[in-house]
């Protein structure tokens, strides 16, 4: 559809309220009312047909349902105007009609309501956010100390190893040094056991020769 003027729209629905004002449509809808029954819809769309369609294409909107919706959308876009809202509700009520029924301009009371609704709306999508923003620190705080608990777990797992590796190798050193000094005590042994043998020997061949000397004096 084409673009519409906020002084477009308003002088469209100054045109259509002065052309329900007519006292002519006036008197007309009227007996409409008063005859009632179940074309009583039917003929009051009727005559307000022939009355705006000379409207709408004075305004270059084709006299058709898309042009009616074409001039209905355009005015919709002004429905925070006070004067296009008002006079949207004027129109509908002079059509029979409930506020906001045909143009789809809410009321006042609507408006409001629906500002409430989208600040409730905001204020929940904001603790929303706010929650999942919370929640988004909370499990990165776990993590940190998850890691950190698993970091600690890692570094006292690798203590431990050197630990046992250090009392390995003590265990070790301590076995060579048991296993030299046996070593070294039993050779110790072994020589001394060598050299007593080897004085005994030694003293024994000298009483051995003192005796043969005695014995060669006695003779």
């Amino acid at each position: 559809g084409r673009t519409m003027f906020l002084g477009e729209a308003k002088e469209i629905l100054k045109a259509f309220r002065e052309a329900l004002l007519s006292p002519a449509v006036v008197r007309t809808m009227q007996n409409i009312e008063q005859k009632g029954g179940v074309h009583m819809d039917q003929h009051r769309r009727v005559l307000i047909t022939q009355e705006w369609n000379p409207i709408l294409k004075r305004f270059d909107f084709p006299p058709t349902e898309a042009g009616y919706e074409a001039m209905k959308t355009g005015i919709r876009q002004f429905a925070e105007n006070e004067y296009v809202r008002s006079c949207c509700h004027e129109v509908e009520g002079l059509c029979g009609a409930a506020p906001g029924s045909y143009f789809g301009v809410p009321t006042l009371e609507e408006m409001a309501a629906r500002a409430e609704e989208k600040r409730k709306a905001e204020e929940e999508a904001a603790k929303r956010i706010e929650a999942e923003k919370r929640q988004a620190q909370e499990e990165a705080r776990k993590r940190k100390e998850e890691e950190e608990r698993r970091r600690k777990q890692e570094e006292e797992a690798r203590q431990k190893r050197e630990e046992e590796e250090a009392k390995r190798r003590q265990e070790e050193e301590r076995r060579e040094k048991n296993r030299k000094e046996e070593e070294e005590a039993k050779r110790r042994e072994e020589e001394e056991e060598a050299t007593r043998r080897k004085q005994e020997e030694e003293t024994q061949r000298k009483e051995e020769e003192e005796r043969k000397m005695n014995e060669e004096g006695a003779n």
